[in-house]
């Protein structure tokens, strides 16, 4: 098989080339957690080799979300070359020591990039210039604290460290129409975020967060399982990215049929049901 090389311009534009990339991609093998634990720890030290291969074991999952966001205006190729670079930063950023696998934090990164290049294309076609240029600051700005604080920033925070308005800002980003993470502090002054105001009912699947809490108690109760299922539940409650995933795309990065992917959280969610922590877990276990 011939060396996939990880750049900007990765996905080939044709569509026969295209299909040939999913047969490649498909064809690489997943790591185990001791191999991605190895891997971690030599990109620690400077290693590209180890970080392209880290990359290049992943990148089944940029094409499964790509394909979430494909629409007319914008094409498949430049949503996956989006996503690619999304992977790489997430294998750069990445703390192992942490007790995660890497696909559980390098999906929030895929999903900001590709994201990103959905609303970089819409705001170019219905915003004036000078509220391009202002949302281009913001952007870079949020991206700068988020690394600075280690956490989401209020509106409030970046209103101050922009020079604007709050209300201005707001305005701004809903004649951008883009959609407030739900997991961002609603102010400065409430670490409430807007997916606990949300029904869980009529939210999609990234909804059914958990509170801060409830994570933890997830976390502690999962010593008792497996790795695999421990991995399944991280994706599956977004314990570490704030996005819990579907079935069907954790079954992809397992690489299980779905239906033993659901029999797989069954059985990890009937042990937490037993274990010591049962009584905390009671709200998200039944």
């Amino acid at each position: 098989m011939r060396k996939l090389v990880i750049t900007a311009a990765i996905t080939p534009r044709d569509g026969d080339l295209l299909r040939r990339y999913f047969g490649d991609v498909e064809k690489i093998g997943l790591l185990s957690p001791q191999e991605e634990q190895s891997l971690c720890t030599r990109i620690l030290k400077g290693d590209r080799e180890a970080e392209a291969r880290l990359v290049t074991a992943n990148l089944r999952f940029v094409i499964s979300v790509a394909k979430q966001y494909q629409t007319s205006s914008i094409s498949l190729s430049d949503l996956i070359s989006e996503g690619n670079l999304g992977l790489i930063r997430a294998a750069r950023r990445f703390d192992h020591t942490r007790g995660f696998r890497f696909i559980s934090y390098a999906v929030w990164w895929i999903r900001q990039a590709v994201s990103g290049a959905v609303q970089e294309y819409t705001r170019f076609i219905h915003l004036p210039l000078n509220q391009v240029a202002l949302l281009n600051k913001c952007m870079q700005t949020s991206s700068l604290l988020e690394q600075r604080y280690q956490r989401s920033v209020t509106n409030e925070e970046l209103a101050s460290e922009v020079g604007v308005d709050v209300d201005m800002l707001s305005e701004l980003f809903i004649q951008d129409k883009i959609t407030l993470s739900l997991d961002h502090p609603i102010s400065a002054d409430s670490p409430a975020t807007l997916h606990e105001t949300v029904s869980t009912e009529k939210a999609g699947p990234d909804a059914g967060l958990l509170a801060e809490s409830v994570r933890q108690d997830i976390k502690e109760a999962m010593t008792g399982l497996t790795q695999r299922e421990r991995d399944l539940l991280i994706l599956f409650f977004g314990l570490e990215t704030g996005h819990a995933l579907r079935l069907e795309e954790i079954a992809r990065i397992l690489n299980l049929c779905v239906e033993h992917t659901r029999r797989l959280k069954d059985g990890a969610l009937e042990k937490l049901r037993i274990s010591d922590k049962a009584n905390e877990l009671r709200s998200c276990l039944n």
